[in-house]
């Protein structure tokens, strides 16, 4: 498992510098021809964090970053960036971004697919993102894999929730609002045509895809903040609710499921939704008090209030979902060094996904169902 240090280097006065790291990078480095004890420098061992090197701000036009990844026999790899008059560290942009950043050789040539799925029914998508998680991997379905995809009005909570306790039920069945569950877990979420939902499938297969879920969320949502910064979204990633925030206001949330060999990761980016609506649908008159009186009630997870908002209220004139689209697009190749490419889904996908529809996604025991029935 992958060490990383944060190395405070800001009281050295000296702004041209090299660092030299000895046989075991555990024990001393050398800071321009003079040996540093570990001891003798700010040091916090930190698992999947950064390790981050400023050089004092006495020489404004010279900034460097300093990412170095450790492991417990030997230093991995090192890289230094010198940005100009200013420096700018996002949280958002992970290890396995940088990673691929150094690395785009390792993905050079290599065709990801792009399924833009125009159906607007809920089930049908929630299913087709399962089908795309789970499917065997076979040697026709092998390609990194990121999809799009909207539904009409609907609801949908984690697969660990009580939808009484997420969801105004009247409201919503005096408003035609489907209510469905996901696989993954996470908080319960607003659908309408003003979000945009994507998805993204990796293969575990390569050294440098995420193994966790709290990487993977800094990893794609780091690239979709990037994409939005792009188009002039003043966006910002949240690494302790794994969301994109506007002004401390939350415009995007995530789910993720990791499991027999492929990382996949889900969310929604809300663009021109139903405010109003949203919270209506997500508001339990009475947060089923019931519930809470129950000494024998089910274990839930409740989901965490916050305050949304959507990007063209926070934008004038901003981009439309088709852009936003884009850029993320734009930023994954980049970032990938891989060319992204229009597909279909595979015979074996859509067949899973019409029985995950009909078995499961369109069953009330499934949405309205108590946790406990379909427990893992």
């Amino acid at each position: 498992m992958d060490a990383l240090f944060r190395i405070n280097l800001t009281t050295l006065s000296d702004a041209h510098w090299n660092i030299a790291i000895d046989s075991h990078p555990l024990r001393q480095l050398r800071f321009n021809g003079r040996r540093l004890l570990l001891s003798q420098v700010d040091l916090k061992l930190r698992k999947r964090h950064f390790i981050i090197a400023r050089i004092n701000r006495a020489k404004p036009r010279i900034r460097h970053l300093l990412c170095l990844t450790c492991c417990s026999e030997a230093l991995r790899r090192w890289r230094a960036t010198s940005f100009g008059h200013r420096l700018y560290f996002l949280p958002a942009i992970p290890l396995f971004y940088n990673r691929l950043m150094r690395d785009s050789s390792h993905w050079s040539g290599m065709s990801w697919r792009l399924l833009n799925d125009h159906g607007l029914d809920i089930y049908s998508n929630l299913a087709m993102d399962e089908a795309i998680a789970k499917t065997e991997l076979r040697e026709n379905n092998t390609l990194n894999t990121i999809r799009f995809w909207r539904s009409q009005l609907a609801v949908v909570i984690g697969r660990f929730q009580c939808v009484h306790r997420e969801v105004d039920l009247a409201y919503c069945r005096d408003n035609n609002i489907s209510i469905a569950r996901r696989f993954t877990g996470g908080g319960a979420v607003f659908h309408d045509m003003g979000n945009l939902n994507f998805a993204l499938r990796l293969h575990q297969s390569h050294p440098y895809v995420p193994r966790g879920l709290k990487e993977l969320y800094r990893a794609f949502i780091g690239i979709v903040t990037q994409s939005l910064v792009s188009l002039n979204i003043p966006a910002k990633f949240d690494t302790v609710g794994s969301c994109i925030r506007i002004d401390g206001r939350k415009i995007s949330g995530t789910a993720g499921w990791i499991k027999r060999g492929v990382s996949f990761i889900h969310g929604t980016l809300l663009i021109d939704s139903d405010l109003d609506m949203l919270q209506r649908c997500l508001t339990p008159p009475e947060r089923q008090q019931s519930y809470l009186r129950d000494k024998t009630r089910i274990r839930c997870m409740d989901s965490k209030h916050d305050t949304v908002t959507k990007i063209s209220f926070e934008v004038e004139n901003g981009p439309s979902s088709d852009e936003i689209q884009a850029a993320i697009i734009e930023t994954l190749e980049e970032t990938a060094g891989a060319t992204i490419k229009e597909g279909h889904a595979t015979e074996s996908e859509i067949d899973t996904a019409q029985a995950l529809y009909h078995s499961q996604y369109t069953q009330p025991s499934w949405n309205l169902g108590t946790p406990a029935t379909f427990a893992p």
